[in-house]
């Protein structure tokens, strides 16, 4: 039996420092050093890009690339998944840095430091609790539309540095607009050079091998160009800047808890968005590599790491898809090659930072564009938009308000929709009638007028059982036996769970089915189910003689209810008060059918 892909673990395992024992074997250390290596230096251009799209110093994103990946490798299992900045959370920072108040009082850095605070013990508190499985009911659709939106956003905020425009970074699509118009007559020719050429180079030394970090190289080849035909001099283009060449000492946040209450929402965003990116990563590399992903294991990792980034200026941190790929590219073995990767930044931050005052914006501006155009995958928007209507919809509205609205009310705002839509979905109750078919088999059929006239109705229900479908179940359940069916065997072999609401609607069912000479049995417990029926009322309603759990053996339960249900009617045992009108049937065509 292969493991799960996705295994959740108990919140009070404490996870294994994995890479101690990796350091034993020279071979492995062999392959993380290689693939830290390769992952720190694709790690430094995305760093320049992310200060650009947050509106922050591009040393505050060289150690969101440092310090998260170091703490992260302690507390984890994943040698593949990078921990760091990511295009999604700069772009939602950079949001909260351009319309918050308490910049001006607490500067930016305290900001970016009670960001992470609240991001880390939400992560940290959902890890522990064991709820990092609840970030699958975030839509695709919802992470899909934010990317879409996400990836405009980028690009249209780039226009000033792409075209050569100086002046604030725009922010908004309005805003971000104007700028565009004015770029016929303002545009510097330089810049867009500058910018078409970066593109252009990562498109085409990454299309030639995967393995060469090409936005660091088109980077190195603009700052040459630039230095060599003096464009950094007077009147020429912006450049990067000075990045110090030192650590920051570590320092309390200093945000009063009134501050901290007005960063919640957006914390919370970004937490959300950062919660709902592990995931979806973690499932693509556990697929691609047959490697089990620990969501809560992970989660509490990067609670950790962006704890520990609330003591440094860090951007709030997650994983990367283009990092984590970079890695199992370049074979990591251990979650010390993300420490490795942490490493190799650091050690660029040391020694080589003086070099990235030669470094255009405008270059810059084309890793972003480039990042930005690398977010959007087609083929999903193509299998989403082909799909259904609601799933296109929740898409579109997402897209639309990352646009027009603060990108953290877009991320509660598409949640809320994908939120409505998992309980639309779930809301539908699905019964259908099992009858005996030809050569002894069962063969599924909806149910309709016909259901319940004989004297023994055997139906199944599918997904869980809660308070949104516990009326209806009742009055299903009620138009069977008003057409005759004195038995009713109820199976729930694909149940997982019944809550309180649901079980008192059986229990009601039951009580008046018995009232007027009727039984109901259940089937094909599960355990955990078994458990929340004796803790309600529908155990002793129906008495523990009429509920069955599963069995290995297929259909040994709905047997042994079914002579249960027979013996209290008087009815003589075996299947033959089951309709069999096959005619019924169309000839046995159904959804799907098993051996008795």
């Amino acid at each position: 039996m292969t493991a799960p892909i996705v295994q959740e673990t108990q919140p009070s395992a404490a996870a294994p420092i994995g890479w101690w024992k990796a350091l034993r074997d020279p071979r492995v250390v062999g392959h993380d050093l290689v693939a830290g290596l390769t992952v720190g230096l694709v790690s430094i251009p995305q760093a320049m890009a992310f200060a650009l799209i947050a509106g922050v110093p591009p040393q505050v994103a060289l150690l969101t690339m440092i310090v998260p990946g170091f703490v992260a490798g302690f507390f984890r299992d994943s040698p593949h998944l990078a921990a760091g900045a990511t295009n999604t959370a700069a772009l939602l920072v950079g949001g909260v840095l351009a319309t918050t108040p308490l910049v001006p009082t607490y500067g930016s850095t305290a900001v970016l430091s009670g960001l992470c605070v609240i991001i880390g013990l939400t992560k940290c508190a959902v890890g522990f609790a064991g709820l990092g499985r609840l970030s699958r009911y975030v839509s695709p659709a919802v992470v899909l539309g934010f990317t879409l939106g996400a990836a405009a956003l980028l690009c249209l905020g780039q226009l000033p540095n792409a075209l050569g425009i100086q002046g604030a970074n725009p922010r908004g699509l309005l805003h971000v607009l104007a700028p565009g118009a004015l770029a016929l007559r303002s545009l510097d020719p330089r810049a867009v050079a500058l910018t078409t050429g970066t593109v252009a180079g990562i498109a085409l030394v990454s299309r030639a091998t995967r393995r060469a970090p090409a936005p660091l190289l088109a980077l190195i080849v603009a700052a040459l160009a630039t230095h060599a035909m003096r464009w950094d001099g007077e009147g020429g283009l912006l450049t990067v800047g000075s990045i110090p060449s030192r650590l920051p000492r570590p320092s309390w946040p200093v945000l009063s808890p009134t501050a901290l209450a007005t960063l919640l929402p957006a914390g919370l965003a970004i937490a959300l968005v950062g919660m709902s990116e592990v995931v979806s990563i973690g499932k693509a590399i556990a697929l691609r590599t047959g490697q089990p992903l620990h969501a809560d294991r992970e989660l509490r990792a990067q609670g950790f790491a962006n704890l520990a980034s609330s003591l440094f200026p860090c951007l709030p941190s997650s994983v990367s898809w283009t990092r984590s790929a970079a890695s199992i590219e370049a074979g990591a073995r251990s979650p010390a090659a993300v420490t490795f990767a942490s490493l190799t930044v650091l050690g660029t931050m040391l020694f080589a930072a003086p070099l990235a005052r030669f470094v255009p914006l405008a270059a810059v501006a084309g890793v972003v564009i480039w990042i930005a155009v690398r977010m959007v995958s087609i083929a999903e928007l193509r299998r989403v938009s082909r799909s259904n209507t609601a799933d296109l919809v929740v898409l579109v509205v997402t897209a639309a308000l990352t646009l027009m609205v603060d990108l953290h009310i877009a991320v509660f705002g598409g949640v809320a929709l994908s939120l409505g839509l998992v309980i639309s979905r779930a809301s539908l109750l699905r019964v259908s009638e099992l009858q005996r078919g030809s050569a002894g088999l069962l063969v599924e059929r909806p149910i309709d007028e016909r259901t319940g006239c004989a004297p023994i109705a055997i139906l199944q229900a599918e997904g869980d059982l809660f308070f949104g479908v516990a009326e209806e179940l009742e009055q299903r359940l009620g138009c069977v036996a008003s057409r005759g069916a004195r038995g009713i065997v109820l199976r729930l072999k694909r149940t997982l769970a019944i809550d309180g609401a649901a079980a008192a609607a059986l229990a009601r069912f039951a009580t008046t089915h018995r009232g007027r000479g009727g039984v109901l049995a259940l089937c094909g417990l599960r355990p955990e189910l078994e458990v929340s029926i004796a803790r309600s009322d529908l155990a002793p309603a129906l008495g523990h003689h009429a509920l069955f759990e599963t069995s290995d053996r297929p259909f040994a339960s709905l047997a042994a209810a079914l002579r249960e249900v027979q013996s209290a009617l008087g009815l003589p045992l075996g299947l033959e008060q089951i309709r069999t009108a096959e005619t019924d049937l169309h000839g046995d065509a159904a959804d799907s059918s098993w051996s008795v």
